[in-house]
Parts: structure tokens; sequence; C-alpha cells
């Protein structure tokens, strides 16, 4: 009867302390950050994509350039700094937008779009991850803007969590 003891006390602390300890150590990661790199944006492949890709009179390239350039100013506005260089940075911020395509049927209404942000570290270990989805008739720019709020909006909150342990 012993042993079965040893073995679920073993299990609680492999289920319960390893996962809390790895947390705490993400939330010390974040709470070291300052100095932010976006990465999605500066890659030459993806400014080369999104140049490429027409879509009736949208622009794509003035898109992205105009969400990073939000994404930045709210970024900035806060606790952090956006460095042009991964060399200064204390983290790497990853950022995917996507929109929702029927392939067989109408498409949705209103329009449907992802966001997704992760911060990785130099390491390549993600230490804060934030995905949503936005659905709404409001122009590709505004909705940019209010995933930008949304996400500096919770990365701070936790950012101050951090800090405060």
């Amino acid at each position: 009867m012993n042993i079965i003891k040893l073995i679920a006390l073993l299990l609680i602390c492999v289920f319960i302390i390893v996962p809390a300890t790895s947390s705490n150590d993400k939330k010390k990661e974040l709470a070291a950050v300052i100095k932010i790199y976006i990465e999605e944006y500066d890659s030459p492949d993806f400014l080369q994509d999104v140049k490429n890709v027409k879509d009736g009179d949208r622009d794509f390239a003035k898109e992205y350039k105009a969400a990073k350039a939000f994404l930045i100013q709210e970024l900035s506005s806060s606790v952090f700094e956006v460095v042009q260089s991964k060399d200064k940075a204390d983290a790497f911020l990853e950022v995917n937008y996507g929109e929702f395509i029927t392939l067989d049927g109408p498409q949705p209404d209103p329009p449907k779009y992802s966001y997704s942000y992760e911060l990785v570290n130099r390491d390549g270990k993600v230490i804060w991850k934030m995905k949503f989805n936005i659905s709404s008739k409001s122009s590709k720019f505004l909705l940019d803007q209010k995933a930008s709020i949304k996400f500096r909006n919770k990365l701070v909150k936790d950012w101050i969590k951090a800090k405060l342990g």
C-alpha cells in the first residue's frame, strides 16, 4: 500500500509542480522583456509575398505596413521599446494574421479574421502568446488597430503581473 501512495505522490509532483515551475520561468522571462523585435514584418520573403498578392483594389503591402506602424506605436506607448535589430532585443514578437475563407459556400458575414501573437525568447521558446478571432464589417485597417490594442493591453497586463511576482 505504501508503494501506491509513493507513486501517487510522485505523479502529483510531476503533474503539478513541474508545470508550475515552467510557468514561473515564463513569468520571469516575460518580466525581463523591455525591448521587442517584430519578426513577421521584417522578413524579406514575407514582404515580397505581400507585394505579389492582388485582390481587387486591396494593397496588402500598404495594409501590413500600416498594421506594423500602429503595432509599433501601441507597444512604444506602453512599457516596451520596439527595436530594429535582433541583437538589441530581449524577445522576438511573431505576428500572424488570417482571414477565414469558405471554399464551398457563402463567405462568413460579417467577415472573420484571426490574430496570433507569440513572444519568443532568444532560445526560441514561447514565453507568452495570445490568439483570438474578430468578426466585423469594419475595414481591415480598423480591425488591425483593434487587434493591436487588444494585444498590447493583454501583454502589458500580463507583464505587470509577472513583474509583481
